[in-house]
C-alpha cells in the first residue's frame, strides 16, 4: 500500500500543498496525511503516517525535504520505523499481530477476470480501485 505525506511550512502555502497532494494522488496513494507545519515544530500528521505504515507499505513524499529537515532527522525517522518493525515481529511471534488485510491479493482474481474480458489497465484500475473488498473478490 502506498501511503502519502504532504507538508508545507506555513498555512499560506496552499498551492504547494495542493500540488503535493495532486502528485501523491497520481501515484495512487491509498491514504494521504497532510499538514501545514514547520519542520522544526511538532508534526502530528507525520507521526500519524509513521504509525499507520505497516511492513510492506511504502511511504511516499514528493521531495525528501517534506519528510526530514536533515540527514540526521531522516536517520531518526528510519530508526523509529526499525523499532516498529521489531515490535511487529515480537507481536507476530506472540500471535498478537494480524496486520492489514492484503487488499491487492484479494483483488487479483477480479483484475485477471477484467483483463481476460479485454479491458485495459486504466479501466481495470478505475473499476477495481474503487470497489469494496467483498466485490473485488468475485
Amino acid at each position: 500500500m502506498f501511503i502519502g505525506y504532504a507538508r508545507t511550512s506555513t498555512v499560506d502555502q496552499v498551492a504547494g500543498l495542493e500540488a503535493q497532494e495532486a502528485a501523491l494522488a497520481a501515484t495512487r496513494c491509498s491514504k494521504v496525511f497532510r499538514e501545514q507545519a514547520s519542520s522544526v515544530g511538532q508534526r502530528g500528521q507525520l507521526d500519524a503516517a509513521l504509525d499507520f505504515v505497516r511492513e510492506g507499505d511504502t511511504l511516499v513524499v514528493t521531495r525528501l525535504d517534506r519528510l526530514a529537515r536533515s540527514t540526521a532527522d531522516l536517520l531518526g525517522i528510519v530508526a523509529m520505523l526499525e523499532r516498529q518493525r521489531v515490535g511487529v515481529a515480537r507481536a507476530r511471534a506472540e500471535g498478537k499481530y494480524r496486520g492489514r488485510a492484503p487488499t491487492a491479493r484479494h483483488k487479483s482474481g477480479r483484475v485477471m477476470t477484467l483483463h481476460a474480458e479485454g479491458r485495459g489497465a486504466a479501466a481495470i484500475a478505475a473499476e477495481v480501485g474503487n470497489e469494496p473488498l467483498e466485490r473485488a473478490m468475485i
